[in-house]
C-alpha cells in the first residue's frame, strides 16, 4: 500500500513538473493523456479513487492529474483513501480465494492418490509433447 501511494505521489509530481514536456515529446503519451484528461475533468475524485484499477492508464492517470494542476493536498488525501480501498479489496479477495481453495483441497484430500496419478499422467503427456515438438524442430533445422 505504501509503495503504491509513494509511486502515485511520484507520478503526480512528475506530471506537475515535467508533464508538458512528456506530452509534447511522445505522441502515444499525448493520446493517453487526452483520454485520461476527459475522465479527470468529468470525475476527478472518482478517477483518483479508482485509477489503480484502470489497466492501460495506471501510470498516466496520476501524471495527468499532476499536469492538470489538481490541488496537491486534495490529491494526497483522496489517493490515501484510494490506497486503503485498494489494499482492503485485494486482501479481501485474496482471503476469499484462499478460503475457497482450502475448502476445495479439504474435500479433495481423500482422493489425493488419484489426484497425484492424474497430475503425473498430465505431466507425462505435456513432457512428451514438448519433447516431440523440440525433436521435430531440431530435425527440420539440422538436416544435411
Amino acid at each position: 500500500m505504501l509503495g503504491s501511494f509513494i509511486g502515485d505521489q511520484f507520478y503526480y509530481q512528475m506530471g506537475a513538473h515535467y508533464g508538458q514536456k512528456l506530452i509534447q515529446s511522445n505522441a502515444e503519451f499525448a493520446q493517453k493523456f487526452d483520454r485520461a484528461s476527459q475522465f479527470i475533468e468529468r470525475y476527478p475524485i472518482l478517477t483518483i479513487l479508482f485509477m489503480r484499477f484502470a489497466w492501460g492508464f495506471r501510470t498516466i492517470l496520476p501524471i495527468a492529474v499532476g499536469v492538470r494542476a489538481y490541488p496537491v493536498w486534495k490529491y494526497v488525501l483522496i489517493n490515501l483513501v484510494a490506497c486503503f480501498i485498494w489494499a482492503m479489496l485485494v486482501a479481501t479477495i485474496g482471503f476469499q480465494i484462499s478460503h475457497y481453495l482450502h475448502l476445495f483441497w479439504a474435500k479433495m484430500l481423500p482422493y489425493h492418490q488419484e489426484i497425484y496419478i492424474v497430475i503425473a499422467v498430465l505431466l507425462c503427456i505435456v513432457f512428451f509433447r514438448v519433447l516431440y515438438t523440440v525433436l521435430t524442430w531440431w530435425c527440420k533445422h539440422h538436416q544435411h
